[in-house]
């Protein structure tokens, strides 16, 4: 009886260790992230009823966004008399963890930041934002949702 109890003991142990070392060594890429698959993506601003296209390529080799193409809008009712803004073209390199991000303060006038972040929360699908801040026209700050996947 003591040896069964030993043996299955020892078992238990071994099976434990193997998996905490499994997990040690199993690479963490962070919650719902991914590496993204390079080609084409097109998608919307999730702003309804008039969504603004987003279109977007991701390279080969090191993954980095190239030729984003959209633009950021204010709020309405903004005394800017500025509907829009051109959005980050990129190049934007893409992390380990899927991210990606590009502000631009040089068009139309340093006092307006437009700023491009992105997320691949699977192979060929990304979440982000574009966002524009004012630094003199209070209330006009915005800030849209889009989603883009891989055609």
């Amino acid at each position: 009886m003591r040896r069964y109890v030993l043996s299955t003991v020892l078992a238990v142990a071994a099976a434990s260790s193997f998996a905490l070392s499994a997990a040690v060594a199993a690479p963490v890429t962070g919650s719902g992230s991914a590496v993204p698959r390079a080609g084409s993506y097109a998608g919307a601003e999730t702003f309804k009823p008039t969504p603004i296209p987003v279109q977007f390529t991701v390279t080969n080799g090191p993954k980095t966004v190239r030729s984003f193409a959209s633009s950021a809008r204010v709020k309405a009712g903004c005394k800017n008399n500025i509907a829009g803004y051109q959005a980050p073209t990129g190049p934007m390199k893409v992390t380990k963890a899927g991210r990606f991000s590009e502000s631009l303060t040089t068009y139309p006038g340093p006092a307006v930041k437009v700023t491009v972040i992105g997320h691949f929360t699977r192979p060929a699908k990304v979440t982000g934002r574009i966002t524009v801040k004012f630094k003199r026209a209070k209330g006009c700050n915005s800030s849209r949702a889009f989603t883009a996947t891989r055609g």
